[in-house]
């Protein structure tokens, strides 16, 4: 199977924080948009909140082999009920 010349990633935009799905190539530090691009930004978070769920409401993201972040998600309906 062949290679795609540009990897598909999500990015996030620094101006409207709208999360990202496509294509994009590196430029000088940044990323650039290469073809169609789709807001994921629900999708993404309904995973987040799946992912937390999961894992008992909380998860560890690790980036080579050391803990770096926690993430929490706690809901509001269930806490304000």
């Amino acid at each position: 199977m062949p290679t795609a010349k540009h990897p598909f990633r999500l990015a996030m935009s620094p101006l409207t924080r709208t999360i990202y799905a496509g294509r994009i190539r590196q430029r000088d530090g940044y990323a650039e948009a290469v073809g169609d691009r789709h807001d994921v930004t629900p999708d993404f978070y309904t995973c987040l909140i799946q992912m937390a769920a999961s894992h008992g409401g909380a998860f560890t993201i690790t980036a080579n082999g050391e803990s770096t972040h926690e993430v929490v998600v706690r809901s509001l309906r269930e806490e304000g009920e």
